[in-house]
C-alpha cells in the first residue's frame, strides 16, 4: 500500500485560485482603485447617455441621474490624484 500521487482526487480541486501577493492591491491604494472604478463606470454611463441624446432617444431620468452621480463620485474621489483615466461630463 503506497501513497496515491494523483492530485485530481483533492477535495479542493473545485475551489477558486488564490490571488498571488504580487497582484493584490496594497491597503493604501484601495480608495484610489475604488475611485477610479467609479469614475470609469460614470464615464461609460455618460457615454451611453450622450449617445442616446444624439440619436434623439429620450433618456430615462433615473439613468441620467445615476450616470451623473457616478461621475461626480469619481471626480470627487480622484481630486488631486494623478491618474490616466479620462472622463467627460455632460455640459448643460
Amino acid at each position: 500500500m503506497g501513497r496515491d500521487e494523483h492530485k485530481s482526487k483533492s477535495n479542493n480541486k473545485n475551489t477558486l485560485p488564490q490571488t498571488p501577493k504580487s497582484l493584490k492591491i496594497p491597503p493604501g491604494r484601495i480608495k484610489e482603485e475604488t475611485a477610479s472604478e467609479f469614475a470609469e463606470i460614470g464615464s461609460k454611463a455618460l457615454k451611453v447617455l450622450n449617445t442616446s441624446t444624439h440619436q434623439k432617444i429620450a433618456p430615462d431620468r433615473i439613468r441620467a441621474e445615476l450616470a451623473s452621480e457616478f461621475a461626480e463620485i469619481g471626480t470627487r474621489s480622484l481630486k488631486g490624484k494623478n491618474t490616466s483615466l479620462q472622463y467627460t461630463t455632460k455640459k448643460e
